[in-house]
Formats: C-alpha cells, structure tokens, sequence
C-alpha cells in the first residue's frame, strides 16, 4: 500500500513523526501534528489513525522507560491510571467509528479551551507529591478517573491527550510538571496499546508506513523526555501553551475550511 502517498511524502511522513516523538515526550499532543501530516500526505483517515497510534506506543514506551529511570514517576499511581486508562481506550476506539466528524469536532472545541483556561490559572508545584508519598483510597480513585477519562479521550480524539493528563495530574492529585508528565508517559502506553489493538484487528494499519514513523517516534520521544528531565517545567510549561494553541488554530482552520 506503499502507492498511495509519493517518495516525498513518505520522507516527509516519517520526519513529522519523530518532531511529533519530541513534542509528546515533553508536553503531550504530538498527535495534533501527525494526524493532519497523515491525512495531507493522502493517507485515509481511518489508516492515519491507526499509524499514529503505533507512532504514539512506540514513542510512549520510550518516554515512559526514560521518565521512570529519571526517578520522575509515581508507580503505584500511574499503573491504576493504567489500568483505567486501557479500558477508557479500548472502549472508545471502538466507537470512535460510530460518531461523525461533527460530534469528534465539537468535543474538542469543548475541551480544548477548558485546557487552556486550566493551564493559565495552574501554576507548576516544585514540591508537589512524587513517587515515595503513600497510597491513599482518595489517591486510587483519582488515579482510576483520571485513567478511564484520558483513556476514553485518547480513543476518541488522542490531540493533545498528553497534554490533558499532565494537567489532569498537576491540577487534581498535586504533582510537578516534571512527575505529572511521567505519570501521563504510563497511562498513555495503555491506552495507546489498547487502541493499537483495535485499529489492527480492523485491518486498518499500514505498517510499510508505520513502522518507519514509529521509529522515528521513538527517537523524538528519547531525545524529549532527556531535555524535560533536565529542564522541568521551563520547558515543559511553554511548550504546553505551544500545543494547546497549535490545537486552537487547527480548530479554527478546520471549522473555517469545513
């Protein structure tokens, strides 16, 4: 199936997905650019999601790896957003072919000006909880929500899904950026896993295209994580504002075009 975007295409594909990589290892929403690349490049939308989403597994695991071994992750916590998270994705990705473009557009106009609004008014907390905190009732139940709504998102929409989680878990459970950020490295893998599944079973994914753009996720996403570790949230914070406005612009075009 390699036919149906030309040489040029194909290079330009593959180089989206390792910026995108960078992007989602340090703040989330690399999918607001691959998505619409895929699509342009002339893939079908339905395969262009199911080759994001191998981009986003491949390039989560390496974050995630990264984050974990930078001491940057509350592990009990993130494996019950996990879990929640996996079965928030596999559900949606399932009925993400029942609803029409319209309803997927007006979900997002809805949320994304919510993330926006909550990142101008949270301010990142250097001594926020981290991972040698102890495990609470109220902690699991927020860890679950948190998993099962970003999971259901991630399966329906997935732009700037990284995003949402780390300002879920920076503005709801109290963590840094940096922690907030490794915590949503986990949750991601699951339900990106769970709707990599799904697209595969549906005969949806391409892998002559994806599994070179999941390779060049996963350089973007190594080389990410490195500079979010290192910098916190001088980086991630800015770049957070960058993906929400790259989302807000799309929107707009999209809304204008349509």
């Amino acid at each position: 199936m390699m036919d149906m975007i030309s040489p040029g295409m194909y290079i330009f594909v593959i180089f989206i997905a390792g910026i995108a990589g960078f992007i989602d290892a340090v703040a989330g929403g690399g999918g607001v650019i691959t998505l619409p690349a895929y699509m342009f490049a002339g893939i079908p939308p339905h395969n262009a999601y199911a080759i994001n989403k191998l981009a986003a597994v491949t390039g989560s695991v390496t974050a995630a790896v990264k984050y974990i071994r930078g001491g940057a992750v509350d592990i009990k916590v993130s494996v019950i957003a996990a879990a929640g998270s996996a079965v928030g994705g596999l559900v949606s990705a399932g009925v993400v072919m029942l609803l029409s473009d319209r309803v997927l557009e007006i979900l997002v106009f809805i949320a994304i000006p919510l993330v926006a609004l909550a990142m101008v008014f949270h301010k990142n907390d250097p001594d926020g909880e981290h991972a040698l905190r102890k495990l609470t009732f109220s902690k699991v139940l927020k860890a679950a929500g948190i998993g099962l709504a970003i999971g259901a998102y991630d399966g329906l929409i997935g732009s700037g899904v990284g995003t949402f989680a780390i300002i879920a878990f920076a503005s709801l459970m109290h963590y840094d950026y940096i922690t907030a950020g490794g915590n949503s490295k986990v949750i991601n893998v699951a339900s990106n896993a769970a709707a990599l599944a799904t697209f595969i079973l549906n005969g949806l994914m391409i892998f002559s295209i994806a599994v070179p753009c999941a390779i060049a996720a996963l350089c973007g996403s190594w080389i990410g994580s490195k500079m979010a570790l290192k910098n916190g949230a001088k980086i991630i914070r800015p770049m957070m504002f960058a993906v929400v406005a790259m989302m807000m612009i799309k929107m707009i075009y999209d809304m204008i075009a349509g």
